[in-house]
Order: structure tokens, then C-alpha cells, then sequence
């Protein structure tokens, strides 16, 4: 396995490296970019590419992709790591789901297009990571008012299907199939046949609290064992149960609701 190289990147075998890749110059002068990060394993083995950070309000990502990347150690990996931990920059730093530059919500974008809005053009600068990878992390969730907590398996449920495999080897409890949005990442990924993990985690009181944190970065850890980039078996998290169906509850009434507290229970 030679250097890992991409958009004037290297990265020796073993080793590690980050850039930032151009999406366009704005009206203010200045350059927008989404940033890589690059772990390039000394064994060969897979590319796995982890996103974050899609919807701009959806921030635990940062942390999950920063953590699970620190765990790792290049010189004992098999393959390659490819790590978007923001993947729409704008939305990021305004925190609204869709890019306030256009209004679009980058997640119904892929593949993209390099002379459309920013958005598309977003879409473009990450698509040909997704091209050359063997399986997509999308670590999607909740925001600063929003807990959310399970996998989105984007499958049919058909034996021996990589997707639902690699789902369920993130570790979480509760797992919902359902189907692909169209001009979703995964949706693209899907699309050229490469197995895509939606984790949905994180949000609100989960950011103070660090085992949702921990489990996130140990659900892309785990993922890495059942693609053999790691040496130990992945662990098997038992008593999941998957869904087929959910709904939405929307409140008929004014008011808050306060969940009772653990001493009231």
C-alpha cells in the first residue's frame, strides 16, 4: 500500500495528515473549505470515511469524530481513515440545520454539482471522498434542543446485508429501518454500492453527559473491527431491537412537560 494522496495530500503509510478542501471563493473575499483528516493505516486494509456535522446544528459529531480519530493508532491500522468532522462549515457557525448561504439543506444535495449553490457545491468536494471508500459513517443527531438516540439502518433487510451488519456493529440499542432520502449522503453512497452507518446520537443533556460521547467514538471504533482495520474482534452488543415503523407525536396543547425526576419515580 503506497502513500495515501488526495487534492495535493500525502500521507506515509503509518502516519497521519490533515488539509482543507476548496469549495469556492465567496462575496466577501474570502475562501470556503471543508476541512479532511487523515489516518493512513501501515497494513492494507479498507478506506472507511467518517462525516459529521451535515446539518449545522448537529455539532456532537465534532467531538465523536475528534475522539474515535485519537484512539487510533496509524502504526497497528489496516487501511485508511478519511474524517469530515464539519461537513457544512456555514451552517456550523450560524448552528441552523440548512446552509443560510442558500437556504438548502445540504443532506438532499449529493452528489452535488461544482457550478451550483454552495450547497451543491459542497456536496461535489465530498462526493469523490465517498467514491473511493469502502464504507461511509454518517454521525448525524440531535441539536442544543433535540435528543436523539439510535441507528438509522438504510437497508431492506435482505440476508447477509453489509449495511445492516455494519449498523448494528455500532453498538447502539435501538436500531429503525427505513429508506433512503433522496440526494442524502448515504442515499449516494448506497448508490454506488457502498454500505453506509447512520448513527443518530447526541444532543441537548447528552452533551454534558461523557458515555453518550464515549459510545458514539467507540461505535466508529467497533465499526473499524467488523471491517478487520483493527485487530480485535468487534464487540457484540446483545438485546437490540429494531424497529420498522415510528411516529410523530405532535403536543395538542400549550404548556412544558417536565419529566419526573429519578426520586419521584
Amino acid at each position: 500500500m503506497s502513500s495515501f494522496r488526495f487534492q495535493g495530500l500525502e500521507v506515509a503509510r503509518g502516519d497521519r495528515g490533515t488539509t482543507r478542501l476548496p469549495v469556492a471563493d465567496l462575496a466577501g473575499g474570502y475562501n470556503l473549505s471543508v476541512p479532511l483528516h487523515v489516518v493512513h493505516g501501515a497494513k492494507d486494509g479498507p478506506t472507511l470515511l467518517v462525516v459529521g456535522v451535515v446539518h449545522g446544528e448537529e455539532i456532537f459529531a465534532v467531538d465523536a469524530i475528534r475522539l474515535a480519530l485519537a484512539k487510533i493508532d496509524a502504526t497497528r491500522l489496516a487501511g485508511t481513515i478519511m474524517a469530515v468532522p464539519v461537513a457544512n462549515p456555514p451552517a456550523f457557525a450560524a448552528q441552523t440545520r440548512n446552509m443560510p448561504l442558500d437556504m438548502l439543506d445540504l443532506n438532499r444535495q449529493f452528489p452535488g454539482s461544482s457550478n451550483g449553490w454552495l450547497s451543491e457545491r459542497i456536496a461535489a468536494t465530498i462526493s469523490p471522498l465517498i467514491d473511493r471508500s469502502d464504507c461511509l459513517i454518517h454521525i448525524d443527531g440531535g441539536s442544543l434542543e433535540r435528543v436523539i438516540h439510535y441507528v438509522f439502518v438504510k437497508s431492506d433487510g435482505s440476508p447477509n446485508d453489509e449495511t445492516e451488519r455494519l449498523s448494528r456493529a455500532f453498538g447502539l440499542k435501538l436500531l429503525y429501518r427505513g429508506a433512503h432520502s433522496q440526494g442524502s449522503i448515504t442515499s449516494y453512497a448506497a448508490g454506488r454500492g457502498i454500505p453506509a452507518v447512520l448513527a443518530e446520537i447526541g444532543g441537548s443533556t447528552l452533551y454534558a453527559d461523557p458515555r453518550y460521547l464515549q459510545r458514539a467514538a467507540g461505535g466508529v471504533i467497533n465499526v473499524m473491527r467488523a471491517l478487520h482495520m483493527l485487530d480485535e474482534a468487534p464487540e457484540v452488543t446483545g438485546g437490540q431491537l429494531l424497529l420498522t415503523k415510528r411516529t410523530l407525536v405532535r403536543v395538542p396543547v400549550a404548556g412544558s412537560s417536565t419529566p419526573p425526576s429519578a426520586s419521584r419515580r
